[in-house]
């Protein structure tokens, strides 16, 4: 049975080296070799503690555990963007746990945490290279409303990127 709660910094170590090992895995060609091979551990390591460290009143992290291992995690921002609204910044599952629903609940936490303050607009950033994410996203009923060229760690040069959007998020419950 899946748990999903509120992280706090205690799962800050975990969700760190999810992040790390789900880009490892999904970013392979977007992002440096070096980077994702020598680098991305530790960055990410840094990013999570920082982030538990520095209480936000506009982020949440909400966690997916079964038997004590953590499986998925999302992160969002609320009104982050006075056009697109409120931000999936991130939403990684571990490959083993793919196509039983996690991600699609974890976005259903997030949307629902998100409603309960503003009906705005939800969004998200994606590589264009991620077609299985995009396909996620489709299949949620994302809009592709902007395409640019966004920064990637440890590299000068940027990658092609789609914001998806949300105009009026709903909770689907299955």
């Amino acid at each position: 049975m899946i748990r999903y709660k509120i992280a706090d910094s205690r799962d800050s170590e975990a969700i760190a080296e999810l992040h790390a090992l789900s880009w490892k895995r999904h970013y392979r060609g977007i992002m440096s070799d070096k980077y994702l091979d020598e680098e991305i551990d530790e960055d990410r390591r840094l990013l999570w503690l920082d982030r538990f460290k520095t209480a936000n009143p506009k982020q949440m992290v909400i966690t997916a555990y079964q038997d004590g291992v953590l499986c998925g995690f999302a992160c969002h921002f609320l009104d982050y963007d006075s056009n697109h609204g409120n931000y999936l910044d991130n939403l990684h599952v571990l490959d083993e746990y793919h196509k039983l629903g996690i991600g699609r609940r974890l976005m259903q936490l997030s949307i629902q945490h998100c409603l309960q303050f503003e009906k705005r607009p939800y969004f998200l950033w994606v590589f264009s290279q991620n077609k299985e994410a995009i396909k996620f996203y489709d299949k949620l009923g994302g809009q592709a409303v902007k395409e640019t060229t966004l920064a990637v760690p440890g590299q000068c040069a940027g990658h092609p990127s789609l914001l998806y959007q949300w105009d009026q998020p709903v909770i689907v419950i299955d």
